[in-house]
């Protein structure tokens, strides 16, 4: 099983701090100890699958896979990041998201990107939909 990478930091603070200095004149101070761990994160590509035509203002069923079981996942169509905004949800415990999508009105004849987003926006994946009539 793939796990997200996982940073922990804490401060310590030294006993002289929490006891009090032997004498007055003496000073306490903190320390601060970083402990990293790093864990293989999932691959950045996911898989999509969608239909490669549609009508306009038609239900299109998108599956995507190669998401962590219970991973955040957003569905977009055009624009320079999501575009209009299809679907947000989480992964199925496979790591795979199967959604039927009616396709917006702002989506109009032509080309067009679908465009998947894991937790983060480098782990993506696209399917182009080469023909809305």
């Amino acid at each position: 099983m793939k796990r997200i990478a996982l940073i922990i930091a804490a401060t310590m603070v030294s006993p002289v701090l929490l006891l009090g200095p032997a004498n007055a004149e003496s000073s306490a101070t903190a320390s601060t100890h970083s402990l990293v761990v790093a864990a293989k994160l999932p691959k950045l590509k996911l898989t999509i699958k969608a239909p490669s035509t549609a009508k306009k203002k038609s239900t299109i069923t998108i599956k995507t896979k190669g998401l962590e079981p219970g991973e955040a996942v957003g569905i977009g169509i055009g624009g320079e990041n999501m575009g209009d905004e299809l679907y947000t949800g989480v992964a199925n415990k496979k790591g795979k998201v199967k959604v039927s999508i009616k396709l917006p009105t702002s989506v109009s004849k032509g080309k067009w990107t679908l465009t998947v987003y894991a937790s983060t926006l480098k782990r993506k994946g696209t399917k182009t939909i080469k023909d809305i009539n």
